[in-house]
């Protein structure tokens, strides 16, 4: 971990991620009619599936509309907390330098575009992508 590399001394340079960020875990979101909730990946029967649950924290219902994002019932998402979370320890161990991730994704508003109302959650299988990581 960042904290074990930094060997209790700070970090002075440069802490460089490509991509980096997209390999943490994510909390799986869909809106319904009566609010945000999470998603759960379940194995029942021989197979995985999912199952709805409340939010739990530091999820709040209202997570979406604090951002001035409108999400339609019934579109699914996925948030990064895990990667934000990393950054700010990383970031409270750099006494000097910069942080610098690259990442080919979406502004806002272009990655919460109805076209991608079911995420953007994939799998690969014999170097193909799989739309549902679940199958």
């Amino acid at each position: 971990d960042i904290e074990s590399a930094a060997g209790g001394n700070g970090v002075t340079g440069v802490i460089f991620g490509n991509e980096f960020l997209d390999a943490f875990p994510v909390r799986w979101l869909e809106m319904r009619e009566n609010g945000l909730r999470e998603l759960h990946v379940v194995y029942e029967n021989d197979q995985f599936g999912s199952e709805v649950v409340a939010l739990t924290p530091p999820l709040q219902k209202n997570y979406f509309e604090a951002q001035g994002i409108e999400l339609a019932a019934g579109y699914q998402t996925e948030v990064g907390l895990a990667g934000a979370a990393w950054a700010e320890r990383a970031a409270g161990l750099l006494k000097k330098g910069v942080m610098l991730f690259i990442d080919c994704g979406f502004v806002a508003s272009e990655y919460y575009a109805p076209i991608r109302s079911a995420g953007t959650l994939a799998g690969h299988r014999g170097h193909e992508r799989v739309d549902s990581p679940l199958k």
